[in-house]
Parts: structure tokens; sequence; C-alpha cells
């Protein structure tokens, strides 16, 4: 009998509770390597290793281009390996990058470090996260990515008021060590556990509920010949590629407008975190109601809006309006996509799958400051970097029609 989704965004059982802790910690703690996160020790950074800021911009470039290519041909063992193990292995490394990092002065130790924090933070949390949720649930798919996804925006609210605890007196290699510990006796200690109390979670081909439809079962081969992938690819990495640029060129941002300083866009980033959150939990509903490939084209008008608001209005509560729909955007793709290669590709392969949007998403991730920085040097203004992102965002959802223009099915999409 096949599993029909309640309209209940809270109807799960008390068996799969322990399914959606264990992916919102994955999202949580993958904050260790977000841009957002990353952002606040540039200044520090630059300092103790003896770095310009376009020294540093690529350092993290690289870093991050690197750690991409490295979660594409290490994710799939996502599909292959028990994967309480593959949660440890990636914790444990994760650990030991926040032990080692103050111990360095050299730019090549920062680049390695940099590395294996965006690879397993950003790359390997947020990868676990949502392949397990992705292949585990079927007709509450939705509702499930909804709670788990959640775990991005409390990141982005609690770690930065934590560092700031943190720094003022133990500075920020203390700070790195205080991370590194929350790792070894909070996130292990309780994802294992969770692990340990439900086996069957230990095995990549498990399901907790049944799909409404067959299943289609692409490889990771079949994937990168289909059209759908590259109509696909570029709206799934816009909204991370224009964010990344915000959160690091911050400072060029702030010259926008005369009525935004550095403390307004710290403030304005709660806007971001709330709605991200706002966006995330209730996008669920919809998406086991509608399909992820309905949505899918939609996703970024609200970071559209966001910008064409701030290109006419530059007032301080237009940085508000632009990082509050940045967060909406974000809170919305996150689940939209998730699901969507689920829908699309099945979900035999999805880790191997997700490997390969997760490396187009780093990549973008690491090409957007550089290109960023590279075209401020030169002279062009935010006002024009806004209206390029316009474009961008057009031709980005034109591709995303273009399977119910040309397809018979759109279930194949």
């Amino acid at each position: 009998m096949l599993t029909k989704p309640s309209n209940s965004q809270f109807d799960f059982e008390k068996t799969q509770i322990p399914i959606l802790v264990l992916g919102f910690l994955h999202t949580l703690f993958s904050g260790y390597g977000q841009s957002f996160f990353l952002s606040i020790f540039v200044d520090d950074f630059l300092i103790d290793f003896d770095l310009t800021r376009g020294e540093f911009g690529k350092i993290y470039g690289w870093a991050t281009f690197l750690s991409a290519l490295a979660l594409q041909s290490i994710g799939s063992q996502i599909d292959k390996r028990p994967l309480h193990l593959y949660s440890l292995f990636n914790a444990l490394l994760l650990t030991f990058c926040c032990f080692i990092i103050p111990l360095g002065d050299h730019w090549l130790w920062l680049f390695v470090c940099i590395f294996f924090l965006r690879f397993c933070g950003q790359g390997q949390m947020s990868h676990i996260s949502s392949t397990l949720i992705a292949r585990t649930f079927s007709a509450r798919r939705g509702r499930a990515l909804s709670w788990t996804q959640l775990g991005y925006p409390f990141s982005e609210i609690m770690l930065p008021p934590l560092y700031l605890i943190m720094q003022s007196s133990l500075g920020w290699n203390g700070s790195f060590i205080i991370l590194g510990i929350i790792l070894l006796f909070i996130f292990i200690p309780i994802s294992q556990s969770i692990f340990n109390k439900n086996p069957s979670l230990k095995d990549p081909s498990h399901r907790e509920d049944k799909p409404l439809i067959s299943e289609v079962s692409f490889s990771r081969k079949d994937v990168l010949k289909s059209i759908q992938f590259y109509c696909i690819v570029p709206q799934s990495v816009l909204a991370p590629f224009l964010i990344t640029g915000f959160f690091i060129h911050q400072g060029a941002l702030n010259q926008f407008s005369t009525n935004w300083s550095a403390s307004w866009f710290a403030t304005s980033l709660t806007g971001f975190a709330i709605a991200r959150a706002m966006g995330s939990f209730f996008v669920g509903k919809g998406i086991d109601k509608w399909k992820a490939s309905q949505l899918f084209p939609f996703f970024t008008l609200p970071i559209a809006a966001g910008i064409i608001n701030t290109l006419y209005f530059q007032s301080s509560l237009s940085l508000v309006i632009l990082f509050t729909l940045c967060g909406a955007t974000a809170g919305l793709g996150g689940n939209i996509k998730s699901a969507l290669l689920a829908e699309c590709f099945g979900t035999k392969n999805l880790g191997a799958i997700r490997s390969v949007f997760s490396f187009c998403l780093l990549s973008s991730t690491a090409i957007s400051p550089a290109l960023a920085g590279t075209l401020l040097e030169k002279g062009f203004d935010y006002e024009t970097l806004f209206k390029y992102s316009m474009l961008i965002i057009g031709v980005s959802i034109a591709l995303t029609l273009y399977p119910y223009l040309y397809q018979k099915k759109v279930s194949q999409y």
C-alpha cells in the first residue's frame, strides 16, 4: 500500500524524528564552512597570515574550487558506504582542521585549512543531510527537508554571536579550538548515538516511506547526458553565486548607498536568516502538493525583486529588503533543489548525482568573489553588477522552462 502524504507539516512518526534531527544537525554544523561565517575571520587572517584582500580572495576561491572537485569525487561514496562511518570520518576531519588552523602562519597553511573547512563543512555536511533526507523520504520529502534545512538559518543566527563572545576573550585562534571541541563532544556523540539507536539509517538503501509513483533511476553518467541537467544547473547555482558575492564584498556593497554601514549590514543579515528559515519551513508542504519541478523555475523571483528594489531605492530599509528576499530565495531553493534531484533522477544514485550539483554550486561560490572583486577593481559599480545579475536571473529562469515547452512529459523533468 502506498503512503499518502498528510496535509500536516508535523505529520511524522516517532521513528522518523531521529532522522530529522540527524539531518538538522548536519545542516547546522555546515555553518563552519559557509561563507557567511568565514567572512567574519577575514580581517584576522589578513593580519596573522600577512595577506592582502586580493591574495586572500585567490586563496579562498581556489580552496573552494578544489573542495568542489574533491566532493565530486568522494561524494558518490555516500551511496556505497555505511552512513554513520561516512559522517564520523567527515566530522573528525573537520574537528582536526579546527584544531590545527591556529598553528600556522603561512598562506599555504591557511589554504589547506580553508579547503577542509569548505569541503567538510559547507560541502560534506550539506551533502550528507540532503542526501539522507531526499532518499529516505518520498511522500513526505518536502516537509522533511523543511525541518532539516532549518539548520542553515539557525547556524546563521547562532554562530556569529557565538564567535563574538569567544573572540573577545580567546581571539580567533582560541575560537577555532572551541569550535573543534563542540564538534568533538556535542555533534559526534549525538549523531553517532542516533545512528546506533537506528541501525537501518546506516544502510545507504534505507527508505522510510514508499514513493507515490514508480521512481526513475539515473546514473551520474545518464545525468550528464541529459538536457535537463544543463537546464537545471544555472538556476541551481545562481542564488549561492550572487549571495556569496554580496557577503564577501560587503565593504563595496556598503559604499553603494550612504545609508548603509557595516553595522547596518550585520543587522540586515538577521532578516536574511529569518526569511531563510520561513522559506525553508513553509515550502515543504508545497513541494509535496505540487512537486519541486513545478516550483523550481520561480524560486529566484524573491532575490530578483530585492535587486530591483535596491536599484531604485537606496534607503537603509532597502538593504534589509534585499537581504530578506535573498534569504527567502535561499530557503525556498535549498528544499526545492534537493527534492528536485530525487524527482528527476531517482534516489538509487542520489549521492553521486548530488555530488555533481554540489561541484557546480561550490564552483560558483569560488568564482563569484573573484569575478566580482575583479570587476569592482576595474571600475564597475554595484549598480552595473545588479543589472547584470538581473540579466543572468532572466536567462536562468528561461532555461528552466525549456523542458516544459519542448518536452511532452513534464514528469520526466
